[in-house]
């Protein structure tokens, strides 16, 4: 559990400041906020989406994919 418990990331000098944008995140939450905005990037690099609608994009797929790991967490436990 050590390993997904929730924590701030502090990345010290131009970090992302991900826990100020979406609250204290766990490794695995960290990693999935991490990868989309790695698939946002080429979309905000060309001025294809501003930065805020992909970070909006984010935090609802946030949302999103915890919803579904709480899903898929109950239907184990059962």
């Amino acid at each position: 559990m050590a390993r997904n418990s929730r924590r701030k990331y502090s990345r010290g000098g131009g970090g992302h400041g991900w826990p100020s944008l979406f609250g204290t995140l766990t490794d695995a939450e960290r990693a999935f906020v991490e990868k989309k905005a790695r698939e946002f990037q080429a979309f905000t690099n060309f001025g294809l989406l501003s930065q805020e609608e992909a970070l909006e994009q984010i935090g609802s797929d946030l949302e999103s994919w915890r919803e579904e790991q709480q899903r898929i967490s109950r239907w184990l436990d059962d």
